[in-house]
């Protein structure tokens, strides 16, 4: 009876963990259809303030927005890093990499942000070096080359405009999963001693605080700097899917399976990516594009189970 329901909470836990790969999917191709016509820090920001909200009354029903004033100086100041690195910097850089080289090819090179986090253990805490984390690193290192190929580019002028964005969408992407790597790492020590969801809604009000000024100061989008109602539509329902959606997802996964098997499925994020890419964004997708991310697929895989295996 009890064997019978483990392996229940791990079936939902395991089906928690895909759906948080498909939200994260969606949500990157409603960043990209939403923030057209808008700059990064515009588009980071009007995606913000949905989920925000939502995870705020999340917060207030469950009564552990209280539990902020317990809160030490040093975690204040560990959530308030991982915030600025996840949402303010990090996210910045992810929007201008969907935006230069695609969905398909965004979201592979981002997910590669575990590798980066085991890199950051090992040279910062002296963590072993298991022989799985070489061949992850081989496997990334094939993805973002495969991904930052040039086959089917045109030549002349276009080509040349072609290969800045694509190499900007290529830095932006990689700049992308190490903030995102020293952001996690970063919520790793603040997680084992505060809630998950008063984390999520203080992180998000420093990433809104952070870019409000930002985007009043300037003429952030060429409608204004409000955008227009797509722009809110789209951009909200992306956040709230990513940020609200997958973050719970997320959690509740990692609750109810086991840390690897979660960590695993959640990393197919890519595939889906690619996916929806290709047939809902109509982007290019060749051999090189899908080997690029199968590469990068099993880099993360390895990674993680080098992790559970140190």
């Amino acid at each position: 009876m009890v064997q019978g329901r483990r392996m229940q909470m791990l079936a939902i836990g395991l089906g928690l963990a895909l759906v948080t790969a498909l939200c994260w999917a969606i949500s990157a191709a409603l960043y990209k259809r939403g923030e057209e016509g808008l700059s990064s820090v515009t588009a980071n920001f009007l995606r913000i303030i949905p989920p925000l909200l939502i995870l705020s009354g999340l917060g207030l029903v469950l009564n552990v927005i209280p539990l902020v004033s317990g809160l030490t100086i040093v975690t204040i100041v560990l959530i308030v890093t991982s915030g600025l690195f996840a949402f303010v910097i990090g996210d910045n850089m992810y929007f201008v990499a969907l935006r230069s080289i695609g969905v398909s090819r965004a979201t592979p090179i981002t997910a590669l942000y575990p590798l980066f986090v085991v890199v950051i253990q090992m040279v910062v805490f002296g963590e072993p070096v298991h022989l799985l984390m070489v061949a992850a690193a081989l496997c990334a290192v094939a993805g973002v080359g495969l991904l930052s190929s040039h086959a089917g580019k045109p030549t002349g002028d276009s080509g040349s405009q072609s290969n800045r964005l694509l190499w900007v969408g290529v830095v932006t992407a990689l700049g992308t999963a190490m903030c995102w790597s020293i952001s996690i790492s970063l919520l790793a020590e603040v997680l084992e001693t505060t809630d998950l969801v008063l984390v999520a809604v203080l992180r998000l009000a420093v990433a809104l605080v952070t870019l409000t000024p930002i985007v009043l100061s300037r003429q952030a989008t060429r409608q204004g700097i409000i955008g227009n109602h797509r722009s809110w539509l789209l951009l909200g329902i992306g956040g709230t899917v990513g940020l609200a959606l997958g973050y719970l997802t997320f959690g509740m996964a990692l609750e109810l399976a086991d840390t690897t098997s979660a960590t695993v499925l959640s990393s197919l994020t890519p595939l889906f990516a690619v996916i929806i890419g290709w047939r809902g964004l109509r982007e290019r997708v060749g051999w090189p594009t899908i080997g690029g991310v199968l590469a990068c697929v099993a880099g993360i895989i390895l990674t993680t189970l080098a992790t559970a295996l140190v």
